[in-house]
């Protein structure tokens, strides 16, 4: 089977991801113990926060697209133990994003007003995205 040049340019932007609806997510890599959250399709630059979070923010308006965060299954082992029924919010091996932005805050205990808006930004995010992400905490 030939295709003129007008058929595979078709064939290819039928594949492509492009035309899909944006859809925010959440993914674990295990290699780095982190978590990144992307909420909105926009180009973006990091800013980190500390030494666990980075924050997404878009380069059109300034505004939270996302983050990052590292250490990830550190700080929930550390929660678990400090609050045992943590683990209950784990659900088939899934977390909502949200409550793992609260661990990390309640984790790290900053005393900078900044920061603790930064995490409370995002964790009211992935709330009203409802997105939830693989959870390293063994149950």
């Amino acid at each position: 089977m030939t295709l003129s040049n007008e058929q595979f340019e078709q064939l290819v932007l039928s594949q492509s991801i492009v035309n899909q609806p944006f859809t925010p997510f959440a993914r674990y890599d295990s290699d780095g113990d982190s978590i990144e959250f992307i909420a909105k399709p926009d180009a973006y630059y990091g800013r980190r926060v500390d030494g666990l979070l980075t924050v997404y923010y878009s380069l059109n308006d300034d505004e939270i697209v996302g983050g990052l965060i590292k250490g990830v299954s550190i700080v929930l082992k550390k929660i678990s133990q400090n609050f045992p029924g943590f683990k209950v919010s784990v659900v088939d091996g899934k977390i909502k994003l949200e409550y793992l932005f609260l661990s990390n805050l309640w984790a790290s205990n900053p005393d900078q007003p900044i920061i603790i808006r930064e995490y409370k930004r995002l964790a009211d995010m992935a709330e009203e995205t409802q997105v939830e992400t693989e959870c390293p905490l063994a149950v």
